[in-house]
């Protein structure tokens, strides 16, 4: 966030623009001076990838909070299979 800060986006070398893109936290601080410099692609690109990040993190959380291994060590299927199969 400290490169976005105080440099220019496009004054960084391609690599150092890859890295610092694909930091979700610097967009904002790209989006103000990106709309001064009429630079509306980028503004988009950034918002579409935080959308996406912010997305694909609220379902890894939801798939991990949702299951019983993380509070007990066992399964749901895994409980369901063995008392069917006792039966």
């Amino acid at each position: 966030m400290v490169l976005t800060v105080f440099s220019d986006f496009q004054s960084m070398s391609p690599v150092l623009q890859v890295v610092v893109f694909l930091i979700p936290f610097s967009h904002p601080m790209m989006i103000m001076n990106s709309l001064l410099m009429d630079q509306t692609l980028l503004v988009v690109g950034g918002l579409v990838y935080m959308v996406a990040f912010a997305l694909i993190s609220i379902y890894v959380t939801v798939r991990i909070y949702n299951s019983d291994i993380l509070l007990s060590g066992w399964n749901k299927m895994d409980k369901l299979k063995k008392s069917l199969g006792k039966k």
